[in-house]
């Protein structure tokens, strides 16, 4: 990975686990750490009907009213899980900033990246400005001002600089499937 890309990664990362509370990164990632080690743990020893029991087992004696109330939840576990999610869906909106609203760009970056290349080429080619511009609009079916716009905020644009449009339920998506 280019140190520009992971700088910007490690930004990115670092902001996030501010924004959750932690004073500073390593405290962030120690309590992160704590949190992972301690699910592992839970799950690990539950792993299989008699871990389950083995830990059931080990549980100190119950009042009737805590049995009552075990039963209770442990027979509606898929509700009581849906339930516990709501309460931290709705911490979660109270504390963490939501993502950007706003208008999505009209034209993704790397299609804007196909209109000026294909601008630039046919003007090197010897086509006039204008019956290049002319041309681009007709066969990307955008306008031709608008084309003139992005040539005019063009930056020096290489193929490693296009990054292809991700959405949010892109992201969520590779973050389920791990591709």
């Amino acid at each position: 990975m280019d140190e520009k890309l992971r700088e910007k990664f490690v930004s990115a990362i670092e902001k996030a686990i501010l924004i959750a509370g932690a004073n500073d990164y390593e405290q962030g990632m120690q309590t992160t750490r704590k949190l992972l080690e301690w699910a592992n743990e839970n799950v690990k020893s539950i792993q299989t009907l008699d871990g389950l029991r083995t830990v059931l087992d080990s549980c100190p004696q119950m009042s009737k009213r805590e049995e009552m109330i075990g039963l209770f939840l442990t027979n509606r576990l898929p509700q009581v899980i849906r339930f516990g999610l709501k309460i931290a869906a709705k911490k979660a909106v109270e504390t963490i900033p939501a993502m950007k609203g706003g208008r999505p760009p009209a034209i993704p970056p790397q299609r804007v990246y196909e209109v000026l290349d294909y601008v630039s080429t046919l003007h090197r080619k010897g086509c006039s400005w204008e019956a290049a511009i002319r041309r681009t609009a007709m066969r990307f079916e955008i306008s031709e001002r608008t084309i003139e716009r992005l040539w005019s905020r063009r930056e020096s644009i290489s193929d490693d600089d296009v990054m292809p449009e991700v959405t949010f339920e892109d992201a969520i998506g590779y973050l389920v499937s791990g591709e």
